[in-house]
Order: C-alpha cells, then sequence, then structure tokens
C-alpha cells in the first residue's frame, strides 16, 4: 500500500499486539514493551485490518470555538465535509490538527495465549493513557454505515492521536478539544 504516494491509514497491528498509523506514507508502530509504550518508525507492517485512503491535498477548516466535546466535533466534522463536498453518505477521512485539553486513547497487547479472541479478551488487553494539554494530530475515518467494520459501534468515527513530538500515538478513546483546532478535509478535484 506505502508504494503509491499519500496514503493514510489506522489500524490494529498484526495479532492485536500494537496500533498502526500511517501518515503521507510513512508508517508508525505503537506497541507496549514492559509496561511502556514505546513508538518507531517502521518500514513494513502488517495489520488485523487497516482503513486506508490515498490523499494527494487537503483543504482546511478551523474548528468553531462552540465545539466543545468529541461528540459535538464528531457531528460538525459531518456538517464541514458536507459543506466541503464530500457526502457523508460514504466513508471518509479527515485530519485534526491542534490542542486537546485531554485525549484518551490505547494500545492494544493482545498476549498470544492459544485461547479463542474474545470482545472481551480484546478490552481486557488494552494499554490505557491520557494525554492533557497536548498539541497533537489525529487521522480518523468517518462513516456512519460501518459500525463493527472499520468504525465502533458507539461511534461514526476510528481515530488515531499522535503527539506533535512523535513520542505518543494510539488509538483514541475520546477527547476535549482545546482551543485551537483545525479540520483538514480531502480537497475535491
Amino acid at each position: 500500500l506505502t508504494k503509491t504516494p499519500h496514503l493514510y491509514a489506522i489500524g490494529p497491528g498484526e495479532n492485536l499486539r500494537s496500533e498502526l498509523l500511517v501518515w503521507d506514507g510513512g508508517v508508525q508502530e505503537s506497541r507496549v514493551s514492559d509496561g511502556e509504550a514505546q513508538i518507531a518508525i517502521i518500514s513494513d507492517a502488517r495489520a488485523v485490518f487497516l482503513v486506508y485512503a490515498y490523499v494527494p491535498k487537503w483543504q482546511s477548516v478551523v474548528v468553531p470555538s462552540s465545539v466543545k466535546t468529541s461528540a459535538q466535533l464528531l457531528s460538525w466534522v459531518k456538517t464541514a465535509a458536507d459543506k466541503a463536498g464530500l457526502s457523508s453518505e460514504h466513508p471518509f477521512p479527515f485530519l485534526l490538527s491542534g490542542t486537546v485539553e485531554q485525549a484518551d486513547y490505547h494500545i492494544v497487547d493482545t498476549p498470544s495465549d492459544g485461547t479463542p479472541f474474545t470482545r472481551e479478551k480484546h478490552d481486557k488487553h488494552k494499554w490505557h493513557a491520557t494525554l492533557r494539554d497536548a498539541d497533537v494530530e489525529m487521522l480518523g475515518f468517518y462513516s456512519e454505515k460501518h459500525a463493527g467494520v472499520f468504525v465502533h459501534h458507539s461511534s461514526p468515527a476510528h481515530l488515531h492521536v499522535r503527539s506533535k513530538d512523535g513520542k505518543v500515538m494510539g488509538h483514541l478513546d475520546g477527547f476535549i478539544p482545546g482551543k485551537r483546532m483545525i479540520l483538514m478535509l480531502p480537497a475535491q478535484g
């Protein structure tokens, strides 16, 4: 997939032992080692599943200061996409950049112990952490029609977050937007 320029992708890593983020073709992996998150730039990766898009050009929109919660933000993302000529009837990628008051994220770290994989096992083996007052970048995929496929049943979007300093990356569970955020949507034409 990375041979084609401008790849953006997210998903859980091979054997549910890491989180993957591909940002403009660069592959980043976060995994847990000795109880700590380890972030690495890698040249190849395998994923359990990967949601991806090739986006050569983005258009920016300032997130209004009236947006105070992640639910409000996702609702606004849908509206902004429709106004930008993207139909929210179809899945689309988006980027968010700026400051978050708080971002809760996890890295999946499911042991290969031979037991059947279940939702409970998946939830039990998540390494959780929180960023506070941090400058971040997020890659998300929005869809109201793919619950349980590449978005969770409780949200119309699947997002991964990374700190701008590159020290933190994982699957975003929830967040409180900060004062300055920019939404980027695929540019049309």
